[in-house]
């Protein structure tokens, strides 16, 4: 799981469009739970969305578009504007 994806989480709790009781305390038990390791952001892959086009405007998104492609990783999504990135694998 990606960094990424668990600040975005984070920022929909703050923003008050999800609810997870004890955020703090619930995502790190969750990550055990799924036996998930975590795969920082780096500065690599926050390079490669210098050029990346501009198919989708959420930023959350676009940096996990870049570290799947950097890591060569396939990504899970349902989001169809990701879907248009030819340049990274992704299944639902």
């Amino acid at each position: 799981m990606s960094a990424i994806s668990l600040w975005e989480l984070i920022a929909k709790c703050e923003a008050g469009k999800l609810e997870i009781s004890s955020v703090g305390s619930a995502l790190p038990d969750w990550l055990e739970r799924l036996n998930a390791r975590v795969l920082a952001l780096q500065a690599e892959h926050v390079l490669a969305l210098y050029g990346m086009p501009l198919l989708h405007h959420d930023p959350f998104d676009r940096a996990l578009l870049a570290q799947a492609q950097v890591e060569n990783l396939t990504l899970v999504t349902q989001d169809e504007q990701m879907h248009r990135y030819s340049t990274v694998k992704w299944t639902w």
